[in-house]
């Protein structure tokens, strides 16, 4: 999960350049950092359900679960 968190900071900047028009090198930081923290806010957003689905389910489940859709959307991610 660390390398799910780490990998983005690298490509943020020109992440944000190219989805955000009217951005330059100057200016781009701010969404750097949006982009970059969105995974954080994401995680601690989803944690408490996660916590639920681990009571309920067991915690091999989200363990699988979560590994599986950690592939799957970093592979989205980038495409």
């Amino acid at each position: 999960q660390s390398f799910l968190l780490v990998g983005v900071f690298p490509y943020s900047g020109f992440m944000a350049m190219h989805l955000v028009p009217g951005l330059n090198e100057e200016n781009t930081g701010r969404y750097a950092g949006t982009i970059a923290s969105s995974f954080m806010v994401g995680r601690t957003a989803s944690s408490f359900g996660w916590g639920r689905i681990s009571d309920r389910y067991g915690r091999v489940f989200v363990i699988r679960a979560s590994l599986l859709l950690s592939a799957a959307f970093s592979i989205l991610f980038g495409l």
